[in-house]
């Protein structure tokens, strides 16, 4: 059983959950060899983690109304099945949604207030009550739609009783700024990973700590360990893993649990060996001159910046 935990932050601030999150995207989006992963696969994974929980905690559970292929809501529809299935576990989750995808054939995200709305009521339908909505994460800030707007028609989501807590994601600093001036911002889901701590990151980690917001950090082992640019980085992260008995991967979620009281790294996992792997992640601590060492050289490949937080990679309407 983990020991550590966070809280989350805005409206959420009594919530306790594992300090290491479960991310469920790639159960449905990116399945291993084109192949879905099985429904007793994923369900041992998810109920893995949330027995590894210590007392009182809950599992932050990452899901997306968009995280699907065929259909979109794949992913939802694996949530509901396994809540379906374990009805006893939803004492121990923390359901988080992130949503915002147009009602098109082809993928795009669509901020606008109808849609908005659109995506929080399909969300809640395809859980079939199988479990409340926790938390909405607005996918995107759209450069078409004022964020002060997007937060009003959270706001009144919440007041409808459709979900409790209002996340952002992919926002930078300033923004984070403008939307919790509006109604309280519970986190920030943003890439944190030694490959991608550029000085955009670091505002929105120190802002959201400011602001008491919790920050969700995808893709905390990075997105290629064999970047050329990544070597130097790899290469300590090996040498510390090896000095503390932890996986190269322990050690990529540790130094990015290691950023503050408020991160919480959502790793995926899709086999429940690797999902208390990741959690036993989160109890690790390195020592003064084992962090340093890591921070040195994170520091050193992040001079030059990475990708800009809100750059969509994808029309945003």
């Amino acid at each position: 059983m983990v020991q550590k935990t966070a809280r989350l932050g805005g409206s959420a601030s009594n919530v306790v959950v594992g300090k290491i999150g479960h991310g469920l995207m790639r159960m449905t989006w990116f399945p291993r060899n084109g192949v879905p992963v099985a429904d007793e696969e994923a369900f041992e994974s998810m109920k893995a983690g949330m027995d590894n929980l210590p007392p009182g905690a809950k599992m932050l559970l990452n899901t997306g109304e968009f995280y699907g292929h065929e259909p979109r809501t794949a992913n939802l529809d694996l949530v509901a099945r396994f809540f379906e299935k374990y009805p006893q576990y939803k004492e121990k989750a923390f359901l988080c949604v992130k949503g915002g995808s147009a009602d098109d054939t082809v993928f795009r995200l669509d901020m606008t207030d109808d849609n908005v709305r659109r995506c929080i009521d399909l969300s809640i339908d395809k859980l079939r009550g199988t479990i409340e909505m926790h938390h909405f994460e607005l996918a995107r800030i759209s450069p078409h739609h004022p964020v002060e707007d997007n937060m009003k028609v959270l706001s009144e989501q919440v007041k409808a009783g459709k979900f409790h807590h209002i996340g952002l994601s992919e926002t930078r600093a300033e923004t984070i700024r403008r939307a919790h001036k509006v109604a309280p911002v519970t986190s920030v889901e943003i890439e944190v990973s030694p490959w991608n701590y550029h000085q955009q990151i670091q505002d929105v980690v120190d802002t959201c700590r400011e602001l008491d917001i919790a920050i969700l950090a995808y893709s905390p082992l990075g997105t290629g360990l064999d970047k050329k640019e990544g070597h130097a980085i790899t290469d300590v992260l090996n040498e510390v893993a090896k000095r503390n008995n932890i996986t190269l991967a322990q050690a990529c979620i540790a130094w990015v649990a290691s950023r503050g009281d408020h991160m919480i790294p959502i790793p995926g996992s899709s086999h429940k060996d690797r999902t208390l792997e990741n959690m036993a992640a989160g109890d690790i601590e390195f020592s003064p001159e084992d962090l340093a060492k890591i921070d040195a050289v994170v520091a050193e490949h992040n001079a030059k910046g990475g990708r800009p937080i809100d750059d969509p990679r994808m029309d945003v309407a």
